[in-house]
């Protein structure tokens, strides 16, 4: 969550991350998880990040249309990718939450929701094993942990929140260097994430 604080006021960014939208997209308990096809298609980071997220979708994942409807061709296919792992997260609802990036750099993220919390998904299987096998190799916490290890991650596709540009902070008087701006992104991700193998 992005914030900037000027003169003792906390400016929040225009646009949050929000939790509890599109909640039966990401955990795959959707009547249309079911077109869902499950064969992996290999793809890249960078192929991800270019792919077409709807116009009208918002940034914040608030838009009411989409709240129960799944993106094709994204979002109905299983897709592989290899990346680097680079951060976990346990998140405050439950996702395991990790930073993938590519040897190009490019950025993303794959989250893995909590399996008690979606017990009707249609790959409540690969989410059961994929998440106790992230808890016995990581132990993810509240805390960010660092990670360097290459791998093959297989996982659904999502168009999650879409990071915007942090408004400046208010005028204080005093000159500073510009800060620079967070470049747009699609959004897109994989989530659920459904399957890892590490690198030897």
């Amino acid at each position: 969550m992005g914030i900037a604080v000027a003169a003792g006021i906390v400016l929040l960014s225009p646009l949050q991350r929000n939790e509890s939208s599109r909640i039966s997209i990401k955990r795959a308990t959707d009547e249309a998880a079911a077109h869902i096809d499950l064969k992996p298609r290999e793809t890249t980071v960078e192929g991800m990040l270019q792919m077409s997220r709807p116009s009208d979708l918002a940034g914040d994942l608030s838009t009411p249309n989409y709240q129960n409807k799944r993106i094709a061709p994204f979002e109905t296919t299983v897709w592989k990718v290899k990346a680097k792992i680079t951060e976990i997260i346990l998140r405050p609802d439950g996702d395991f939450y990790m930073t993938i990036e590519s040897e190009g750099g490019a950025r993303t993220v794959v989250e893995v929701p909590d399996p008690k919390l979606c017990p009707d998904s249609k790959v409540l299987k690969q989410l059961q094993k994929l998440r106790a096998m992230l808890e016995a190799k990581f132990h993810p916490s509240a805390e960010p942990q660092k990670v360097d290890l290459k791998a093959q991650i297989t996982g659904i596709g999502f168009f999650g929140y879409q990071g915007r540009r942090t408004p400046p902070p208010a005028t204080t008087g005093v000159t500073t260097p510009p800060t620079p701006a967070r470049p747009q992104t699609n959004g897109a991700r994989l989530m659920p994430g459904l399957d890892i193998k590490f690198d030897k």
